[in-house]
């Protein structure tokens, strides 16, 4: 969970989609 806060906190602040989808992939 605290990788996906992480993830979403990163996306919120760069708004680098490249970077939330590979933490998305490391979840999946």
């Amino acid at each position: 969970m605290a990788v996906g806060l992480a993830s979403d906190y990163a996306r919120n602040v760069t708004g680098n989609i490249a970077f939330v989808d590979a933490g998305h992939n490391v979840m999946a």
